[in-house]
């Protein structure tokens, strides 16, 4: 028998996701449930791929009203230039280009209102 996660899952796996407005976030989360193995939920086991499912059911994160605006700002911080790329080194030593929202994180902690920070969004605990 194959071991692979089932077509069905990765359609929930995306759905579940895709509710939860956590959808831009699927590569961290698979990383960190697979330990840094793959960020594909096409390389995710059935066993792997059960447990990601019951997680994000068992937590229901709902969609914030908050969201909706992370992404607008997001989306001008890139166009004015202020999301850079930095280098990582993933697992088995392979280098990795991943984005870096720290000018604009720094940004919101000193001007926004209440002065948060831009990057708390509430996550399951693999993310941590």
């Amino acid at each position: 028998m194959d071991n692979k996660a089932t077509p069905q899952q990765l359609q929930a796996i995306h759905a579940v996701l895709h509710a939860q407005g956590l959808l831009h976030q699927k590569a961290n989360i698979i990383s960190g449930l697979t330990l840094g193995r793959t960020e594909s939920s096409k390389e995710l086991t059935y066993a792997e791929a059960s447990f990601l499912l019951a997680d994000l059911n068992k937590h229901n994160v709902k969609k914030d009203d908050g969201l909706k605006m992370r992404n607008k700002i997001t989306a001008m911080a890139h166009e004015m230039g202020w999301i850079g790329t930095k280098q990582v080194v993933g697992p088995g030593g392979a280098i990795k280009t991943v984005k870096d929202y720290s000018n604009l994180d720094a940004w919101m902690q000193q001007r926004s209102y209440l002065h948060k920070n831009y990057l708390i969004i509430p996550t399951p605990n693999y993310l941590n």
